[in-house]
Order: C-alpha cells, then structure tokens, then sequence
C-alpha cells in the first residue's frame, strides 16, 4: 500500500499486504482501514493502520471473508461485508475491533455497504429479492429500506456529500450500465451517465466534493434557574458534544456563555445531529439540530441545576455536599461551591430547592459512553448499615405487615440517605411509606406497585444524626401465598442505588433483606 499527495507528489510505501480490495479512510484522516486477503486465504480480515504507517493492527479473526469495509463518520465504527458459505451480509465492527455485530443477515448477496455522511444510516445492495437493488438500514439493524425496485440490477450505490442524494450502477434501461443519482429516500431517479462495456467492478465512481464544504456557526442560548440574567452569574463553562444520527460522537466543545446565557459554536460540518449540553451543576440535555443554514439558532431551555458532583445525576451524593456547606458563604470555612446552584455564593435554602426538585432524576448520557453516563455505585466499604426489620415475616393473604428500614450509623454522623427496595409485585404490594424523624428533609418518597419497586431518600441540613434510627416505614398487604419471597435493597440500576452519605464521601457499608412467608 503506498500513499502519495493528491497532485502525485511525496509517494511513499506505508506496508505492504499481500491483496487488500477494500479501503477506507477515517472522517478525520488520520487512519486507514483495509481488507487484505494475504496470509488467511481463502479468508480475509480487516486491518487498520495510522496515515503514516505505523500502529497496524488487525481488528477482526474470525476466518470469513470480511472486506469491503466503510468507516462512520465518527470514526467509532467500520461496516463491512462478511461472507458465510455462499452468501454475504453486513458487520458492524468497532474502530479497535472491541465490539462485532451483524447488521444484516446472509441471506442473499449483501454488499457494497456505505455510511450516509452524518452517520444516521447505510446504504448496500443485495439481491435478496431476486434483482440487485439499492437498500438502507440504520446502523442499530432497524428501518431495512428498499430504494429501487424492477426487473433489473442495481449496484454499489455511493452518498452525495450532503446526504440528499445516492449514486449507483443500473442495466434497467437496457444499454449496459450506466449511472444514476436518486434522491435518499429512492425518489427522482435521473440518469447521468451513457452506457458502458467495461465490468463495473473496475471503474472507480465518486462524487465531486466541493471545495469548501458548507458549514454551520450554532448560536445556543440556556436558562439557570434563580441567576439573574445579565449579570456574572451567567458566566459559566459548558461541555457540548455533536452526536451523529447513530448516537457515536463527533465533536466535542468547551464554550463559555456570555452574561445572558449565549454561546456560539463556529464552522460545524453541516447535517442532523444531537446536541449534547451540560453544566457542571447542571443535568445534560440532548435536543435534535439540523444544521442546515449558515446560521442556526438552538434554545436550550431550562438547565435542571443539583447535580454538585458533577456525575449527570442528582441524588443523596449532592444532598450530602449541600448539607455539609448549607448556611455558609464564600469566605467562611465549610462552603462548598459546588453545592451553590444560584452562584449568590452562598448556599441557602435556594440552593436546597434546585436541587430537591431535581433529586432522583438523571441526564442525557453522554454520546458514546451509554448506559447512564459517567455515574458508578459506590462501593459498599463504608461503617453504615442499612437494616430491613423483622429479618423474617410471616403472614396470610389480606394481610399487613410493616418493614422497617433503620440506619445503623454508630458513631458515624450522617447527612442523608437513600433506600431504594425491590419486591415481587405479584405477591406483594405497597400500601404506604412513612418517613422517620432523624432526616427530616424527604427528598424522594414513592412507591410503584407495577414494578415492584420503593424509592425513598432524605437528609438533615441540621442536627445531623448518629447511633441507629429509623429512616421509613414501608407497609405491605400480601396479595398471594408463596412460601417464600423477599424485600431487598435494590442493585445493579445507576439509578437506584442505596446509599448512605457525609459530606462528599459514601459511609455505606451494605444492608441486609426480609424474607417474607404468606400463608
């Protein structure tokens, strides 16, 4: 393989493979992925290699032909064509091989596979209805599309640089094959091209790009709750990030707003993106943009403030670090900037109502980090107990029966805490949660008999507790005999995580169950 400048000037030899058919550059130009036939005949895999020769590295071994790959937009993901016995379908392969999929099936001949230029789909053809015909498929394998259709063959359709259009090979008027351009949906099919006798496998067809592709400046405008506009206190750092249509990342961007909350992204690639956004004190937010004009305005509203730590959630971690600096200012040993959501540098009553009446909800995960962001459990190695009282329950069908849920704290000073219980809704169900006196301050307090599930959080501002108390009561009504079921401290969701806190650092030390007999 050999790289040389676009006037032919400064080749030079990068490596050399014994029979790569397929090659792709990365979005940002920096790395090359290829198919070589080489040693693994009659196999083939799929290598990518940095533009200047080095770091080559195979990213697939599993001995089937995969060629003819595609790199996304992003640069996160390639799409290839992989043969199994005598028919193909497509693969979806991370840029370090970590992650395969198959996005279609080998059904048929699948081939020719190529990312639309934001991301959002893929455009192959197949043979799969007899005829070769032009078909798309968003990269997650949902919303197969067929684009042409006919008694005739269609061929290695090629994205326009906007997305608008498809470039492709047809014999459907009987001369050959020509080429034709057709709208992405498969409207206005137009013929640019006469006939050719040449196989088509060996004439290479793209599009002309244009000199200076057309860019967009984003101008984005927040609100911060209980800031006064105009002033400083509107003056704050944002993370923004451009998400493709298959939610990888494309860009990421630090801009400051100025004093009314305004901020502006300058020369962005053009098309559809998500447009990630979020406040150190805020939750993210995450709205669909078409950037489609030189200039496009996006108002992102009302930032939900609360989240002190930063982990795009807002729950007994934050209240912690608000309680442990409530009623100190800046200046006064103890105050916690984190924890002052209206930036009056102090934090007050305000500040508890922002973030109370964000508690228990979660952000936009970030783009290609997924599941629930950047948030992890806290481990379980701290001194505090949470203790479900009686260990054990018998009772009868039509029954109540309380469940108490007390903090064993020791000498432990504690700000707040958080239960969140799990239970078999089929024979169990909820009939009330009733809050203990030693943190008074209930931020979350519900039950969901649909579920299954309790979610209870509270702390103290004041007077913080220690020893053992009570944090609720939850009673239940038995709905059908079992000889055995349990109550239990819920795991495993980010979302719900039982915890227990001081100051910016967990005291959890785990908790225990009930086991439950209805007669």
């Amino acid at each position: 393989m050999r790289l040389m400048g676009w006037d032919g000037e400064d080749e030079a030899a990068l490596f050399f493979p014994v029979n790569p058919s397929g090659i792709s550059w990365s979005a940002d130009g920096t790395r090359i992925v290829f198919d070589d036939f080489g040693d693994h005949a009659p196999t083939a895999e799929l290598y990518t290699v940095q533009s200047d020769g080095s770091q080559l590295t195979r990213i697939t071994h599993n001995n089937v032909i995969e060629h003819e790959p595609d790199w996304s937009p992003s640069g996160t993901e390639i799409v290839a064509r992989y043969f199994e016995g005598e028919t193909s379908g497509l693969v979806i392969v991370s840029g370090d091989g970590s992650v395969y999929r198959r996005l279609t099936e080998p059904t048929a001949y699948d081939g020719h596979p190529t990312w639309s230029p934001d991301g959002s789909r893929i455009a192959f053809d197949s043979n799969r209805d007899g005829n070769y015909h032009i078909y798309t498929v968003r990269p997650d394998g949902s919303e197969l599309t067929q684009l042409t259709s006919g008694n005739h063959d269609n061929y290695r359709p090629i994205w326009s640089p906007d997305g608008d259009q498809l470039l492709f090979a047809s014999n459907r008027d009987g001369n050959g094959l020509e080429l034709f351009a057709m709208n992405s949906d498969g409207s206005t099919i137009e013929k640019v091209s006469t006939a050719r006798t040449e196989p088509w496998e060996d004439i290479p067809v793209c599009w002309a790009h244009p000199a200076n592709p057309p860019t967009t400046d984003l101008t984005g405008t927040i609100t911060l709750p209980s800031r006064t506009q105009g002033t400083a206190a509107y003056v704050v750092d944002l993370s923004v990030k451009l998400a493709d249509g298959g939610g990888a990342l494309v860009s990421e961007h630090s801009p400051t707003t100025d004093v009314n909350g305004t901020f502006t992204l300058q020369d962005l690639p053009q098309g559809s993106y998500g447009v990630w956004l979020k406040h150190d004190q805020s939750l993210a937010v995450m709205p669909s943009v078409n950037l489609d004009a030189p200039a496009v305005g996006v108002d992102f509203g009302a930032l939900k403030m609360g989240d002190a730590n930063n982990s795009n959630h807002v729950n007994i971690s934050d209240f912690s670090i608000l309680s442990a600096a409530y009623g100190k200012s800046q200046g006064q040993s103890g105050y916690d900037a984190r924890a002052d959501f209206n930036a009056d540098n102090s934090v007050g009553t305000v500040d508890f109502s922002l973030l109370s009446s964000s508690y228990g909800q979660s952000g936009v995960p970030q783009p290609g980090i997924g599941g629930m962001g950047v948030f992890a459990a806290p481990p379980p190695t701290g001194t505090v107990n949470v203790l479900l009282r009686p260990a054990a329950a018998r009772t009868r069908v039509g029954q109540e029966f309380t469940v108490t849920l007390r903090i064993r704290a020791g000498a432990q000073t504690i700000a707040g805490a958080a239960a969140y219980l799990t239970y078999d809704p089929a024979l169990l169900q909820v009939v009330s949660v009733t809050p203990g006196w030693a943190l008074p301050e209930v931020l979350q307090s519900a039950y969901d008999n649909a579920s299954g599930h309790v979610d209870y959080g509270a702390g103290a501002l004041s007077d913080l507790p220690r020893g053992t108390f009570t944090l609720a009561s939850v009673r239940f009504r038995a709905v059908a005999p079992t000889p055995g079921t349990t109550v239990q401290l819920a795991g495993g969701d980010p979302t719900r995580v039982t915890d227990v806190r001081y100051g910016d650092e967990t005291v959890y030390g785990g908790g225990e169950s009930v086991s439950v007999v209805v007669e």
